[in-house]
């Protein structure tokens, strides 16, 4: 993962490694390798405690060699104290090959040490 602050604007990219489907809940027995793209945009504010970012991120099948999903997301992060953060999103997640679109809103808990 890499990243830039730029003021209060922080672009990152990051590449991540998977091996297995427990991201779109696919129950076969064989695991598919995925190379996943990830650009990240967030913006605090610092003032109010909330962060809003976007993101993309991109699952490329390396045995496939073609990109057989797609996430998109948008949400906001609210800064409580200095460890932790609730935050709300929603995400898209696009199948390739049949465009099959799922819808996710969400609440997160997040811990940082």
């Amino acid at each position: 993962k890499t990243s830039v602050k730029l003021n209060s604007l922080k672009p990152s990219f990051r590449l991540r490694y998977t091996n297995g489907n427990e991201d779109f809940g696919d129950d076969s027995e064989e695991n598919e390798q995925y190379l996943r793209y990830k650009l990240e945009l967030a913006y605090s504010l610092s003032s109010l405690n909330i962060s809003p970012y976007v993101y993309t991120e991109y699952f490329q099948n390396i045995a496939g060699d073609n990109l057989d999903y797609t996430r998109f997301e948008g949400g906001l992060d609210y800064k409580l104290g200095k460890h932790h953060k609730l935050g709300a999103y929603f995400r898209t997640n696009v199948e390739s090959d049949s465009k099959e679109i799922q819808r996710i809103i969400g609440l997160s808990y997040k811990f940082k040490l």
